[in-house]
């Protein structure tokens, strides 16, 4: 997914630059934003180590930071309970344990529409990136509005367009939303797979350690109380001869 939302991103903000006289609302930057949506993806259950308490951490230091209203929304559960009741948030729900792309749709609608619509002034999304199944890294990144700068070294020669660029840049600037959304999931639900590996591989290696250490305490009491036993007929032999 990430080569994928790399290119579309580069060709986008290539199209942007050559019509400079477009504008899409998802664009739109505003100098002094007042209000702000944050979505922090989580997961629903424990036992994956820091995985929950680290985000957690890392969303209540920028709310701390922020000197702007935050409206709260969340996948997953989990940090919603660790944080402050008082703070509020909605909570998406869904019927199955992974959410299905009309579940990413339906977010992406509902979230494009508070931007569109002029309630929030931008939208941050909270999640775990996935580094390896061993490493993860809590982040912070803007979903709108777009940034659709030329990267440094990307070509920008001229190209003729079959459908109309501004037809081609009202379809793709919403799909580039949708897609770098879908891969914070995704290196969210990556993230949350190997932290859940990695707990559950050091619960059972603790295990294991407490499994020896106690057995070779039992035999160590096992092998003094049959040395206090040997001791006791011994000397009772000894007694009963003299």
């Amino acid at each position: 997914a990430r080569p994928y939302a790399r290119e579309l991103l580069a060709t986008v903000a290539l199209l942007h630059a050559h019509k400079k006289d477009y504008t899409h609302p998802f664009t739109r930057a505003v100098s002094s934003p007042r209000r702000q949506a944050l979505l922090v993806v989580s997961a629903d259950k424990g036992l994956c180590g820091g995985y929950n308490s680290f985000l957690a951490k890392r969303v209540n230091r920028f709310l701390e930071e922020e000197n702007q209203e935050v409206d709260l929304f969340f996948i997953g559960k989990k940090v919603k309970e660790i944080l402050p009741r008082s703070l509020g948030g909605k909570l998406y729900t869904f019927e199955s344990k992974v959410p299905t792309q009309k579940d990413i749709r339906g977010i992406v609608h509902e979230l494009g529409n508070f931007f569109y619509e002029k309630k929030v002034d931008a939208i941050t999304v909270a999640y775990n990136k996935f580094v390896s199944a061993l490493n993860f890294t809590p982040t912070l990144q803007r979903l709108l509005p777009l940034n659709l700068e030329i990267q440094e070294g990307q070509s920008t020669g001229n190209f003729l367009y079959d459908t109309p660029p501004t037809t081609l840049l009202e379809n793709l600037i919403p799909e580039v939303f949708s897609c770098t959304l879908r891969l914070c999931l995704l290196n969210s639900w990556a993230s949350e797979h190997g932290a859940r590996m990695t707990a559950m591989d050091s619960a059972v290696s603790n295990c294991k350690e407490a499994i020896r250490e106690k057995t070779i305490k039992m035999n160590n009491l096992r092998q003094a109380a049959i040395t206090t036993e040997l001791i006791e007929v011994v000397s009772g032999a000894e007694s009963l001869s003299a």
